[in-house]
């Protein structure tokens, strides 16, 4: 197999998404540390505060998804790699709640934290839970990808059914990240895993030469008008 020169794989880059993607990842990172260590946890009179609050919830998590699914459908990482990169994404959302959250919580002798006890925070769903389910999930849809019919299919069928799932067996604890409704799943698997199917649907007019100038303009429409 020849080497991949670097010119070769920089034409392979969508720089555009990788900056989209980087913003999302920005402003994710701003808000957790805003609700972390903000004295208002963000919803107090600081205006810059609430602006990262607003940027790192509603249109960060769906942005960085949706390039996280249109990424793997145009990498060429198979479904072993995918699904070794999820449960490692799975496992380390549980390590990072721990050290981010139980430990300190501990050492400071806090019993709750925003409404939540401090030891249940150690079993918070957010964005790495989703993306490492998300990511197991779509190594199996990968071969779908190209096909105009089943994505949207599924993902209207998502849509349609995910409420009915939110909340049954919630005692039993391997469902909670699927569809819980506790007040620590922040990103259940339903309806989320939309987003990285929505991603690699799209995938291909992302990578389309002769419309990314097109995407990119609309994109910057979007992003000017909300």
């Amino acid at each position: 197999m020849a080497n991949v020169t670097l010119e070769e794989k920089n034409r392979t880059r969508i720089y555009y998404l990788d900056f989209a993607r980087g913003l999302a990842i920005f402003f994710m990172i701003m808000q957790h540390a805003i609700l972390m260590h903000e004295t208002s946890g963000g919803e107090g009179d600081a205006l810059l505060a609430n602006v990262l609050i607003l940027l790192g919830t509603a249109p960060a998590a769906p942005v960085f998804m949706l390039l996280m699914g249109a990424f793997f459908a145009t990498s060429n990482k198979g479904m072993k790699n995918g699904i070794i990169r999820g449960v490692r994404l799975f496992l380390f959302g549980y390590v990072l709640n721990i050290l981010r959250f139980t430990i300190p919580l501990l050492i400071s002798g806090t019993t709750t934290f925003h409404g939540s006890e401090s030891l249940s925070l150690s079993f918070e769903v957010d964005i790495l839970q989703l993306a490492g389910l998300s990511l197991i999930a779509v190594s199996f849809l990968k071969k779908f990808a190209a096909n105009n019919y089943i994505f949207p299919i599924l993902i209207l069928l998502i849509l349609v059914f995910s409420p009915y799932l939110w909340g049954q067996y919630s005692n039993i604890p391997v469902f909670i990240p699927f569809w819980g409704t506790e007040s620590y799943v922040s990103f259940p698997f339903f309806p989320w895993i939309i987003y990285p199917l929505l991603g690699m649907y799209l995938s291909k007019y992302f990578v389309d030469l002769s419309l990314m100038e097109i995407i990119k303009k609309k994109f910057l429409a979007v992003g000017v008008v909300t």
